[in-house]
């Protein structure tokens, strides 16, 4: 199943960049627009990697092990005393709810940032009986600083490559040692960071935005905004 979303994600993220580069060839005749001074506000829903959240319960434990060696911030012992692991059933994706803000410097500039959330959900099982233990769970709201670079500017094909970074803030579970402890939610930051390899606006003052990435904020990436 994961294999298949993944699959399905590449071919989205292919489909994207190659109707954009369509796009591109049949606007080339078309006059260029400058958008210089305007402001940009957008809501869309990234379909994140489908083994980043295990990826990311892994950054998290190496975070929490590191912060108790040499800080002995969270006081956590990820040395079960009786062993978990995932248990492969039922888990919960959330796709990444983006908001974001962006200024229009120039014509083939935008600098802004945004607020994103997501949510996943795991379960996991003891390794010597195979019985449930409990759910491992994690809130993430990340801010991140974005910068967009235009490359293409047509009156109503707008096409752009960008990063963004800034911080997480996780609140998760993911440090409990019994069943007991994992009622308890602790709060973190860490550092979140985005890399869109190919965005495609279609409209004007109200348009659609489809987007391919990789990193915080989803895989494939669609929404709509405003620019005033």
């Amino acid at each position: 199943m994961k294999r298949m979303l993944l699959s399905r994600s590449l071919f989205a993220a292919f489909l994207l960049l190659f109707s954009s580069w369509a796009l591109y060839g049949q606007s080339s005749s078309s006059k260029s627009v400058d958008y210089t001074g305007t402001s940009e506000i957008e809501v869309s829903v990234g379909l994140p990697v489908p083994q980043f959240s295990t990826a990311f319960s892994s950054l998290v434990r190496g975070y929490i092990k590191m912060a108790d060696l040499f800080f002995g911030l969270t006081g956590a012992d990820l040395d079960y005393p009786d062993p978990v692991e995932r248990s492969g059933g039922s888990s919960v994706r959330l796709p990444a709810f983006r908001l974001e803000y962006g200024y229009n410097i120039k014509q083939w500039l935008n600098v802004g940032g945004g607020v994103y959330y997501t949510h996943n959900a795991w379960p996991l099982k003891y390794s010597g009986t195979g019985t449930p233990a409990w759910t491992e769970k994690a809130h993430t709201v990340s801010v991140m600083a974005n910068v967009r670079f235009y490359w293409l500017n047509r009156p109503l094909v707008r096409m752009y490559s960008g990063i963004g970074a800034g911080v997480g803030i996780v609140t998760s579970n993911m440090g409990a040692l019994t069943a007991s402890e994992s009622v308890n939610m602790d709060t973190y930051c860490t550092l979140a960071l985005d890399v869109r390899l190919v965005g495609l606006t279609v409209g004007r003052r109200v348009y659609g935005r489809f987007e391919a990435g990789v990193l915080g904020t989803g895989l494939v990436t669609a929404g709509i905004g405003c620019r005033f």
